[in-house]
């Protein structure tokens, strides 16, 4: 084998195992609103696809030479660890996992019937789970965690996720599936959130702590 050859053997190994940048693109801006040639360019957007077949989107600020959001893809479904600037400072978002789908009905397992599970009954001698992070109800939880994933916002996507999980005597978030989707990147987003979702406290009701064997949970995106 001559020096060419086993070169360009190595080059191609290379580029299954850690992908191969596609196309790189430069603007004046990092919302990326104005294409410009790569001499005056503040920020440049490099696409690369994955040995995976996923696509990652990086945005680089070329002066501090730092990747300032990246977001990765796999057809239309977010995967892996996406970052994104967040004032002064840089967030992550953990989208590896899997989503669940399932039709199954699930006969929940409290013995009493109650409009809000996540409010103190007295009448019923039913003492609320409590959330870890200090919200009142999973809705606030959800409303302050959640992110509008920026390509569903583009294409106009809205509506309901349906989610449903159990809620075990520990006060751990287990089981989450959805039982009605929209669109695979708001469903995995709601999940996301939900699995970040946490308990300092179970059910209880006369002082016997219960689980919450299906807890059926409506998930809005409305655009404004």
């Amino acid at each position: 084998m001559n020096k060419t050859t086993f070169t360009i053997l190595i080059l191609a190994f290379t580029t299954i195992c850690f992908g191969q940048a596609t196309e790189t693109k430069y603007f004046n801006s990092e919302w990326l609103l104005k294409e410009v040639p790569q001499n005056k360019a503040k920020f440049s957007q490099t696409i690369i696809q994955n040995a995976d077949s996923s696509t990652t989107t990086e945005i680089e600020d070329l002066k501090k030479q730092e990747i300032v959001r990246s977001e990765t893809f796999k057809g239309n479904e977010p995967c892996g660890i996406w970052k994104f600037r967040y004032g002064n400072q840089f967030k992550t978002i953990d989208y590896n996992f899997s989503l669940i789908y399932s039709n199954e009905k699930c006969n929940d397992s409290l013995p009493i019937k109650n409009s809000d599970f996540f409010k103190d009954n007295d009448s019923l001698a039913y003492l609320a789970p409590k959330i870890s992070s200090g919200e009142e109800t999973i809705y606030q939880f959800i409303s302050k965690n959640i992110i509008y994933p920026s390509r569903a916002i583009e294409e106009g996507i809205q509506g309901t996720v349906y989610v449903q999980l159990m809620l075990t005597k520990e006060g751990a978030v287990e089981n989450i599936v959805v039982k009605r989707g929209i669109n695979i990147m708001l469903d995995k987003e709601a999940v996301r959130v939900l699995r970040q979702l946490k308990f300092s406290s179970p059910p209880t009701i006369n002082g016997q702590v219960y689980t919450f064997k299906c807890l059926a949970l409506p998930i809005k995106y409305r655009l404004m």
